[in-house]
């Protein structure tokens, strides 16, 4: 069976179980997370997501991504041309633009758009 048709067949059967996230204990909800993780990385492992959205919305964000790996684009366009309709879920190959007023939070640290800079790293083998 194809690795895309086992992930959204496990999706298909599991997807409620993440729709109440901010609902269960942090120990809870990173096993989830993790599982989601598993089952993607059994996909392809170089693959990323991320999961959520706004609360009040009609429908959650499922966003699959290559962590800006060039090499995988096309099997994150492949697995997501692949995922059947959710009525609960947008189902995004790459992680949007977000605004400039965007915040975000990790590990119980709050990061502000406005308020970070990045210096990019250069090197000769990946320019």
């Amino acid at each position: 069976m194809d690795n895309a048709k086992k992930f959204w067949d496990w999706f298909s059967t599991y997807n409620h179980r993440y729709l109440f996230l901010t609902e269960v204990d942090e120990t809870e909800r990173n096993k989830l997370l993790g599982e989601i993780l598993e089952k993607l990385e059994a996909y392809n492992e170089n693959l990323y997501y991320e999961i959520g959205g706004d609360p009040n919305a009609e429908k959650f964000d499922f966003i699959i991504s290559a962590g800006g790996i060039i090499d995988e684009f096309e099997s994150v366009e492949k697995l997501v041309s692949q995922a059947p309709n959710f009525d609960k879920w947008n189902i995004i190959a790459f992680k949007p633009p977000m605004p400039e007023d965007h915040t975000i939070a990790i590990d119980g640290k709050e990061f502000d758009a406005n308020k970070i800079i990045f210096i990019p790293l250069t090197s000769d083998e990946t320019p």
